[in-house]
């Protein structure tokens, strides 16, 4: 049996839950899969192990634990893991990137010439410490303090920065009755750059973010050292990559970013590579069903 969640949420959150089910079926096997980096790292003190315990009552229980740092769980084939969690992200990006392949390098370039807005930023502001995690050993490093202080400093045209800690907020975007569809409705041909930066730096941890971008013809800001699998993904680039740059030289770059013909074609390089890969829903079938098994793996 399966209980996913995170280790410091979910197992101490709901431990005589646990407890009984495991009195009643001693066989039942604990097993924590974790996909989020940014709360492994930042919450569990031992999330580089493969396995734990906790007591209630008495009785020590033990479980599992399968992330990114002590597993090949998250290590994709093809779709990151996050794409395969809802059917929408393949749908909506199988039409987006079929639009934009389509296009010619000068109806992307009038594209991004005509945009309302220059610089976009769909994420929560954290300005924390505890966030700046940094582990060399496994290519980790915490990302949210570094995208929050771009965001703040890109000032060249109109820079919309949407999020929880933004003076704009209104609500938690994850209360919207479909967050990812507003956020791709609001920026679709409106935006000429989009962060798609993650939260956390990992080779195999990547979220929709930069795909939104992408999908909504914005040229995306990511940061990936050249171990980072989006190069995989992107191999043409396409791209504003500001991996070794500090705050101050990543927003004067996106400030001052204008793209030529020749970035606007290894562009719609990627526009036709992503359109391939969101083109058949076997792939996605494919890499649900190799999580599973990984994780069946896991369990032992």
């Amino acid at each position: 049996d399966l209980l996913l969640g995170r280790i410091d949420i979910y197992i101490h959150g709901t431990t005589r839950e646990i407890h009984e089910v495991v009195r009643v079926r001693p066989e039942v096997a604990v097993q924590i899969v974790s996909e989020e980096p940014l709360w492994d790292t930042v919450w569990s003190k031992e999330f580089r192990k493969a396995t734990g315990s906790f007591e209630v009552d008495g009785a020590r229980l033990e479980y599992g634990v399968a992330n990114h740092l002590n597993s090949d769980v998250f290590k994709f084939d093809k779709i990151p893991y996050f794409l395969t969690t809802d059917d929408k992200f393949f749908r909506r990006y199988s039409i987006a990137f079929t639009r934009n392949s389509r296009l010619s390098s000068a109806e992307v370039l009038e594209t991004w010439r005509a945009a309302k807005i220059r610089s976009a930023f769909f994420a929560e502001r954290r300005l924390d410490d505890r966030y700046n995690v940094h582990l060399s050993d496994h290519h980790v490093e915490g990302l949210c303090v570094y995208r929050s202080a771009i965001a703040e400093a890109v000032a060249a045209g109109e820079v919309v920065r949407i999020g929880q800690g933004w003076p704009s907020a209104k609500k938690v975007r994850q209360s919207l009755p479909d967050w990812h569809l507003d956020k791709l409705t609001f920026l679709d041909c409106r935006a000429f750059i989009v962060s798609g930066l993650e939260n956390t730096h990992h080779p195999d941890y990547i979220t929709e973010k930069i795909f939104d971008s992408f999908a909504t013809l914005a040229v995306p800001v990511y940061y990936a050292s050249p171990q980072h699998r989006i190069h995989e993904i992107c191999p043409d680039g396409g791209f504003i990559n500001v991996y070794g740059m500090d705050v101050s030289e990543a927003a004067q770059f996106i400030d001052t970013f204008e793209p030529r013909e020749e970035f606007a074609e290894r562009y719609l390089e990627v526009q036709r590579s992503l359109a391939n890969l969101f083109h058949d829903p076997a792939t996605l079938l494919e890499e649900r069903s190799r999580v599973v098994h990984k994780v069946l793996r896991a369990i032992g």
